[in-house]
């Protein structure tokens, strides 16, 4: 029955109300209840007057849906960010502030409490991995130990282990684990640590010694055998200090600085027993007398008395010969009451150096207001206390005028009118060893074959390295290794005969070819020597590639994995469906056209075999 349209027309304009009043119900009020995607927020509320200008909704059981499910409505922000997305609604949501939430809550329920034990508690070939599993077994039954690191303090190494609470703390302070019975723990804290650190250091401390005035080039090794046979102990550890070479002021030679490597080095030395530490300190060995030179011995703590007090006092000598050891100026020390004495680094333009002699200060006069001169090796040496000593002259040794103002006689003029001093030297009366004049002329033929061996074997392997240099520099000059003997002062060359005159062109030809020789082994030695860097440089980078192979691999069969167990839930799926359409009954179809025969369901026909 079709309905009449005076109905019809009185139907339409409800539901396009309530049509339109859905759309703006987001900024309205509703009366339905809320559910669970809504929030009662009072800033939503309408005003009086907007209350009063809208229309109540009627609704109509028969075309509206029910008012306690939410309206579907279409999201623009849908395919949006978060940052894209409109958010309109919420400039108006009201933040409410809650006081009492963590009050309940104290604040110490996430400290930590740490304890520590020394590096030295355990042994000395164990690494830190291996202690630390040793710490995990130890509290692997208690759950409040949950953290074991290793932790280094100024070379100071300890191990700590970090509880929950206080009183499992307390209570392995008080008693260790059995494994770790002979291990004591401590609670970590500032002064604890710093405690420990003094005890141990000063306990090394009692058995380092300091080294001084070791010529440059000398051998450690040797210096220390020398004293262990000293002391009768044994040496746990040494470090050798070298300060960098020393850089003329001013001073350049083809646009380049001049170095100068410095006369001594340093040494510090930790013996087994401090028994020989005191051998040192105890005595009256300030210093020991290695070969023809001096080394002097300190305690390794610059604040130890003993230190200060072999450093306090002393007197410098000046104007001494550049070949003066302590030897030779002994009177001088014993009427100082000297323990020991150091001499100045010289350099090839030095005409003089000056030594400075160490001596206790019960021994140092309190007044002395002057110095003294003495005559030494046909000069004049100058002895100045510390306490008076100011800048003296590097030619003469006074303290009268500068070095440019020196007025010393001793000195020759070169073709430029300036002067050049005479250097201070010690002669010494060496008896000087020289070849009879009767075997040089006997055995010259010999000595020329043996010069010219010598000479090829010296090219052949490189050896003079000053000669690489002066090739490099200028390739057409001849070497002062090919031909030093003949600036030797001392080398007298043989007389030779007529008939035994070498033939020079040949000579030279041979020398020209055993320098080509040397420079093409030189090079091929730099090739080798930069051969090694390139391999390393490709062995690193295959480490690198074959760590980013290996994490990948981990990557992709921890994929595979997940893939494996998908791939099987999907197999069970569908053999779960494969047998629930196996055991369905199909529907029958009906044929389009008559047939004689009449079809039978199989499944009511019974199978007979």
């Amino acid at each position: 029955m079709i309905p009449e349209q005076p109905q019809a027309h009185q139907n339409t304009p409800n539901i396009t109300e309530n049509e339109n009043y859905m759309e703006d119900i987001t900024a309205t009020t509703s009366n339905h209840a809320l559910s669970h995607s809504e929030n009662d927020i009072s800033s939503r509320d309408p005003k009086e007057k907007d209350l009063q200008t809208q229309t109540p909704i009627t609704p109509h059981v028969e075309e509206s849906t029910f008012m306690d499910e939410d309206p579907i409505e279409t999201n623009p922000n849908k395919g949006k960010s978060i940052d894209q997305q409109t958010n309109t609604q919420n400039n108006s949501i009201k933040i409410m502030e809650l006081n009492d939430l963590f009050e309940s809550t104290t604040q110490n329920s996430n400290k930590v409490y740490k304890g520590f034990i020394p590096r030295d508690s355990f042994q000395l070939d164990l690494t830190n991995n291996d202690i630390i599993n040793l710490l995990k077994s130890a509290f692997i039954n208690d759950t409040n130990a949950f953290r074991f690191e290793c932790n280094s303090l100024s070379t100071y190494r300890y191990f700590t282990i970090i509880f929950r609470t206080r009183d499992s703390l307390d209570q392995y302070i008080r008693d260790s684990p059995p494994s770790l019975k002979n291990v004591k723990i401590y609670e970590l804290t500032n002064n604890a640590i710093n405690t420990l650190i003094e005890q141990k250091f000063n306990n090394l401390d009692n058995a380092v010694i300091k080294i001084l005035d070791i010529p440059y080039q000398y051998d450690i090794k040797m210096l220390l055998k020398h004293l262990a046979n000293k002391t009768k102990s044994a040496i746990l550890d040494h470090k050798e200090i070298k300060k960098p070479p020393r850089k003329l002021p001013n001073r350049n030679r083809q646009g380049k600085p001049i170095f100068i490597n410095l006369t001594y080095k340093q040494l510090l030395v930790r013996f087994q027993k401090q028994s020989a530490f005191d051998y040192f300190m105890q005595g009256d060995h300030w210093n020991l007398e290695i070969e023809n030179f001096l080394i002097r011995i300190l305690p390794g703590n610059p604040e130890n008395p003993e230190y200060i007090k072999r450093t306090k006092s002393y007197y410098k000598i000046t104007g001494l010969p550049l070949n003066t050891t302590a030897r030779d100026i002994e009177p001088i020390i014993k009427h100082l009451y000297g323990r020991t004495c150091t001499f100045t680094q010289t350099s090839k333009y030095s005409t003089m150096k000056n030594a400075y002699i160490y001596v206790d200060p019960a021994n140092y006069p309190d007044n002395i207001t002057n110095a003294v001169h003495t005559p030494f090796n046909g000069y004049k040496i100058y002895i100045y206390p510390h306490t008076i000593t100011t800048k003296t002259c590097n030619i003469c040794g006074i303290t009268s005028h500068p070095t440019d103002k020196c007025d010393d006689k001793n000195f020759i003029l070169d073709k430029n009118n300036r002067k050049i001093f005479t250097k201070r030297i010690i002669k010494r009366n060496n008896e000087k060893i020289t070849i009879n004049d009767d075997y040089k002329s006997k055995y010259s033929h010999i000595i020329s074959l043996n010069a010219n061996k010598i000479r090829s074997n010296e090219l052949n392997m490189g050896t003079n390295n000053q000669y690489r240099q002066q090739r490099t520099q200028n390739p057409s000059s001849t070497t002062s290794t090919q031909r030093s003997y003949r600036y030797d002062q001392q080398y007298i060359p043989p007389t030779l005969q007529q008939d035994q005159l070498p033939n020079y062109k040949a000579m030279e030809d041979k020398i020209r070819q055993l320098e080509n020789q040397v420079i093409n082994l030189t090079n091929k030695i730099t090739q080798l020597e930069n051969t090694p860097k390139h391999i390393d440089s490709k062995f690193s980078n295959i480490e690198k590639q074959f760590t980013t192979i290996e994490t990948n691999l981990n990557t992709i069969n921890a994929r595979q994995d997940k893939y494996d167990i998908i791939i099987q839930k999907l197999t069970d799926n569908i053999s779960k469906i494969s047998d629930k359409i196996y055991n369905d009954e199909k529907p029958t179809k009906t044929s389009k056209r008559s047939s004689p025969y009449i079809r039978t369901n199989q499944k009511e026909i019974p199978f007979t075999f």
